[in-house]
């Protein structure tokens, strides 16, 4: 069952999964991809000093950039601003250069996900027991400065015409932004990169995506100078962990079937099949084989989809491999209600400082609950 990374502890917890640490010990001929397997990914998926996910998905938060702005505006094209204070910088510049059709110098969905992803950067615990990694976490760490600092960032930006910022559940009116030229600055994922790429490319309607069919015509999409550059973090560009979806062996009394899923999943695992899943998908390479691999440095040097996607690999070499993101019980709990309390704050007229205090409660009310079903 391929699942969002943000079930990791769940998937422990529910008893249905096999670790990926106990089939390979089973299994010499596998240990070649999981000895190759890159620091942060297998720490990522790696619960009580066990892998437990077989297969990834791997994207990173990037930033997109449209370059004519940031000329218009005076700002450089070849250092990009790397932090949220740098951010800001930016923008009140753009904002200042009154350039035509632009109504908001930032855009992004206010994505549960990216808050986590600066927290981790920043080595901000969300919960106790080491993020969750050395047992079920009991207690929220959610309520920091450094949490405060992220969402008076947001808050102030929209409240100053900086940002425009759309609720999780808006589709893709956020790359529309960018595509007609009412952003300049789009804080967005790696997997992306393909919607944006037939954005910039002339324009055709991004197929299966709701709101494919409106963007704007191919002659004015393909003058626009766009480029990607890392995520602006707290303290340095870059700053975050790893995110994504990932696979794991499910549990059952049938031998042959459990079997015949693995050997799947180390099919998928082979070179051949990983570098589809970045040239066609936008996943980040896990293996150094993969990074390796002619094809995807070619694409990686060759194509402008290849060249953005190459700037998340350097995002992701640089995660630091001894401090992975949360491993949460509850992890749906706690990013919905992480976006209610987001739209209340930039798109509401909530405080910060009371409103994540009010979340945090809820959410260790959460955590208690679900370290009692569990026996935590």
């Amino acid at each position: 069952i391929f699942s969002e990374d943000t079930t990791l502890q769940f998937m422990v917890d529910s008893g249905s999964v096999i670790a990926a640490a106990d089939c390979i010990a089973a299994d010499d001929d596998a240990a070649e991809f999981y000895d190759d397997l890159l620091a942060p990914i297998e720490n990522a998926y790696t619960v009580q000093d066990k892998l437990w996910a077989a297969a990834y998905g791997v994207s990173m938060p990037i930033m997109y950039v449209n370059n004519d702005h940031f000329e218009a505006a005076g700002l450089s094209t070849d250092e990009y601003p790397g932090t949220l204070t740098e951010v800001r910088e930016a923008a009140e510049k753009i904002k200042a250069a009154n350039i035509p059709g632009l109504e908001a110098p930032v855009v992004m969905q206010l994505y549960g996900w990216f808050p986590e992803n600066w927290l981790t950067g920043a080595q901000q615990p969300i919960v106790n027991e080491d993020n969750g990694r050395q047992s079920v976490a009991t207690e929220s760490e959610f309520d920091n400065e450094t949490t405060t600092e992220i969402v008076e960032w947001m808050d102030g930006m929209e409240a100053d015409g900086l940002l425009k910022a759309y609720p999780y559940s808006n589709d893709i009116a956020q790359f529309l932004a960018i595509g007609n030229g009412s952003a300049s600055i789009l804080i967005d994922g790696s997997r992306a990169i393909t919607a944006v790429d037939a954005v910039v490319a002339g324009g055709a309607p991004v197929e299966g995506v709701p709101g494919g069919d409106d963007l704007p015509d191919s002659e004015a999409l393909r003058g626009l100078n766009v480029n990607v550059a890392p995520v602006p973090g707290v303290e340095e560009p870059g700053q975050g962990g790893v995110w994504g979806s990932a696979a794991f062996l499910v549990a059952g009394e049938d031998d042959a079937k459990v079997a015949a899923g693995w050997d799947f999943l180390q099919f998928f695992n082979t070179t051949p099949v990983q570098t589809q899943w970045l040239l066609q998908g936008s996943y980040l390479p896990v293996t150094q084989a993969v990074q390796d691999a002619p094809e995807v440095q070619a694409y990686f040097t060759d194509t402008q989809p290849g060249r953005w996607l190459a700037t998340a690999n350097e995002q992701l070499l640089s995660v630091d491999p001894d401090f992975a993101g949360p491993a949460i019980g509850p992890y749906n709990q706690f990013r919905a209600g992480l976006h209610s309390m987001l739209d209340d704050v930039v798109l509401g007229s909530a405080e910060p400082g009371p409103a994540i205090t009010e979340f945090n409660d809820a959410f260790q009310a959460d955590l208690e609950s679900y370290a009692d079903e569990v026996g935590g």
